[in-house]
């Protein structure tokens, strides 16, 4: 171990929101990177060479190089849900537990979920596009026609606690709720249908699957020619998830009316890629969980993770708690 009075924690950011780090400051030495964007792995690798836990960011490259690299790391804090940038088997492999902060952005990215479905279907983007031009298109009855949604059916894939909320929100609306996920399992609020049945009766198709190698680029040019030429799709997990290319030619042939995207494959997306300049798609920047409790309280569950793997004791949300088996963590 190294030789000093309190163990070190390495935060890959110069601040995160709230003040759960300032707290982790009373009790152990935090060292900031000083660069606000995503560190690389070898970043990352030579900032943990010396330190007892790190505290990243969902962006920021985790890869089997960082495991080993910190000879001293006894916890990873994640900031953020997603961990398809850590490569947690080599971190389960080195017995460090990761942590990360899932149930802190359910409401507020099943919110974004809502805004984007909203703003499709009302064809926001090109109703905000012909007022900039200096037209008044509520003045033509026939303009700008969009989805009654009291009267659609909602399409979920991927059903977790994300898919669930924003669920619950459709029944509001007096939607009709149908969802995909590997359980076969339907609830009082959605019904659960095959993948193809699910995309060729929804009029609003939202995706919430982790990114995995099975769920990589699974809305694709075969989902689009699956889908209703009314349907919108709107995606608030992972970029890769949707295909790109796919969904550019999907929206040039009319395959689908609309999309809208808080998430695509750059991010960011260059302001240059077809999907920007669409009339029928809404972009946001990756801001589901940008609300001050979300992002409060996704920085204070990073804290107590870090906090419990420094004590030796389980992570409260650990991504890997068969780190724990065995021999248990470092």
């Amino acid at each position: 171990m190294p030789n000093r009075d309190r163990p070190r924690i390495v935060v890959t950011r110069p601040s995160l929101p709230g003040d759960a780090l300032e707290a982790l400051a009373a009790d152990f030495e935090v060292v900031r990177r000083q660069e606000s964007g995503p560190a690389t792995a070898a970043e990352v690798a030579e900032l943990v060479r010396d330190a007892d836990a790190l505290v990243s960011v969902a962006q920021d490259e985790l890869s089997a190089e960082v495991s080993k690299a910190g000879q001293y790391l006894r916890a990873v804090g994640s900031f953020g849900v997603g961990l398809d940038r850590c490569d947690l088997p080599a971190f389960t492999d080195a017995g460090i537990p990761v942590g990360n902060t899932p149930g802190a952005v359910t409401e507020s990215t099943a919110d974004m979920t809502w805004m984007l479905i909203l703003g499709a279907a009302r064809r926001l983007p090109e109703a905000l596009a012909e007022f900039a031009d200096g037209e008044w298109p509520g003045q033509d009855l026939h303009g700008l026609l969009g989805l009654e949604l009291s009267r659609a059916t909602i399409g979920i894939v991927g059903y977790g606690a994300i898919g669930q909320a924003v669920a619950r929100r459709a029944r509001g609306f007096g939607m009709t709720v149908h969802h995909y996920a590997r359980t076969q399992a339907s609830d009082e609020v959605s019904t659960w249908l095959p993948l193809e049945e699910l995309l060729a009766t929804s009029d609003v198709v939202s995706v919430h699957t982790p990114l995995t190698p099975e769920t990589r680029s699974l809305i694709g040019a075969d989902a689009f020619a699956a889908m209703k030429t009314s349907a919108i799709l709107v995606n608030t997990s992972r970029g890769p998830v949707v295909d790109q290319d796919a969904l550019v030619q999907a929206l040039r042939a009319g395959e689908i009316a609309g999309a809208g995207l808080d998430v695509t494959d750059p991010e960011p997306i260059p302001l240059d890629h077809p999907l920007v300049s669409m009339p029928n798609c809404l972009i946001t920047p990756h801001i589901g969980s940008a609300t001050r409790w979300t992002r409060g309280e996704m920085t204070a569950r990073c804290a107590a993770n870090v906090r419990a793997g420094l004590a030796g004791e389980p992570m409260p949300w650990c991504a890997n708690p068969e780190v724990y088996e065995g021999s248990g963590s470092r």
